[in-house]
């Protein structure tokens, strides 16, 4: 069954919803990047996607309802539709927000539930996420974004020469120097490429390699005095397009931590257990720096 052009689809996970209603606008099998997946479209939902253009964090998974029967959510991705056309996957992907395309998420089902969703084509459902998953997410993503600002509060020392700058005024190691980044259940791994255009942009690798131990230790223990505050987090705006822009905030006592994400977090600290950072050097990309940030005790519940 195939659908006239829409709008992005509207995505409440960024207030922290987890069950939400949603107008079926589409049901049946989808090329997505090579891939064939049974899946539906909806108006509205809460389920975050895997971000093709920035794959950290992996996709929720979930159940829907239809009033009789529940089905069983396995992911969600992202897939684009062409303005003035009928849905039509397209098998490359354009440029993030590029005008002309409709960015919409596709509800990953088991071929089998494929019929009962086409029947449900213009009707309303109830979508719910797996709450102890999202919540494991979140809490890792929100640590990583904590680690990322010790992080380059630890290794300003090591500019050489002017640097951008992140929310708090230090130079950004995190954003120059990112490579890929994969959020899990309970750690964070961030890889940072530091080779020719890092020496050339004045940071000294040579020093910040030969104190990864001691950096670490700092960062950890920076992390965890915000981690204790239990400061409150939010991303703005909460109900948005998929491919609108939004922000993380963590409003700390003394100041407040910012920065562009799309992703889910948790509401506040207080729902993050003791966070340990490690950066070890690769024994195969000697260039390459991973920092993993690891969450213990994480809360689950609400």
């Amino acid at each position: 069954m195939r659908m006239t052009f829409l709008k992005d689809t509207q995505v409440t996970y960024p207030s922290g919803t987890e069950s939400d209603s949603g107008k079926v606008l589409y049901a049946g099998a989808v090329d997505v990047r090579g891939r064939t997946i049974s899946g539906f479209i909806t108006d509205s939902t809460p389920f975050h996607p895997l971000d093709p253009y920035w794959p950290d964090q992996p996709s929720d998974q979930g159940k829907v309802w239809d009033g009789v029967k529940t089905i069983p959510i396995l992911a969600a991705h992202v897939v684009v539709s062409r303005s003035g056309e009928k849905f039509e996957p397209q098998p490359a992907l354009p440029k993030r927000g590029e005008v002309g395309a409709s960015f919409l998420i596709l509800h990953e089902i088991a071929p089998g539930d494929c019929p009962l969703m086409e029947a449900l084509v213009g009707r309303e459902v109830d979508l719910t996420v797996d709450h102890d998953r999202r919540q494991r997410l979140s809490a890792v993503h929100t640590a990583a974004h904590l680690m990322a600002f010790a992080l380059n509060e630890r290794t300003a020392v090591y500019w050489l020469k002017g640097a951008r700058e992140d929310g708090r005024g230090n130079a950004d190691f995190d954003q120059s120097f990112i490579a890929r980044a994969v959020i899990g259940e309970t750690t964070s791994r961030d890889v940072y490429r530091l080779g020719k255009s890092a020496r050339k942009s004045g940071f000294d690798v040579e020093s910040f390699a030969s104190d990864l131990d001691e950096i670490g230790a700092t960062v950890t223990r920076a992390v965890n005095r915000w981690r204790e505050t239990g400061a409150t987090v939010r991303i703005l705006p909460p109900t948005s397009p998929l491919m609108g822009r939004r922000t993380w905030s963590c409003k700390l006592p003394d100041e407040t931590l910012s920065l562009p994400c799309g992703g889910t977090h948790v509401d506040a600290l207080t729902e993050i257990g003791p966070i340990v950072v490690r950066l070890t050097r690769s024994s195969e990309e000697p260039n390459e720096f991973e920092v993993s940030t690891t969450v213990q005790d994480m809360v689950i519940g609400r």
